[in-house]
């Protein structure tokens, strides 16, 4: 194994990066600190506004773990014609067993 030139490549092997994980940071570190500041400044706006959509989704679109279930088993072709959902097969089969 050859012996790492820098840093960063003490860092690569370290954690296993990948040409592109090495590349962008790398390109970070190259970047001036009022540059990287930005970034990181940056990345923060996107996450709050992010976590604001997410919080809004939250509040306007409530399902409950039935329907969730049924929508699973719908999407994978397995949804029975009738409303019992898994959930509510094992109630029964816990209560009749």
């Amino acid at each position: 194994m050859p012996v790492p030139s820098s840093a960063l490549d003490a860092l690569a092997a370290e954690f296993g990066l990948d040409k592109a994980s090495y590349i962008a940071i790398e390109k970070f570190l190259d970047l001036s600190s009022e540059m990287r500041e930005g970034l990181i400044s940056y990345f923060k706006e996107v996450a709050t506004a992010l976590n604001e959509v997410d919080q809004d989704n939250n509040d306007t679109e409530s399902i409950d773990v039935s329907d969730a279930e049924a929508l699973y088993e719908k999407s994978l072709g397995i949804a029975q014609d009738s409303k019992l959902t898994l959930s509510h097969t094992t109630d029964v089969i816990t209560n009749t067993g």
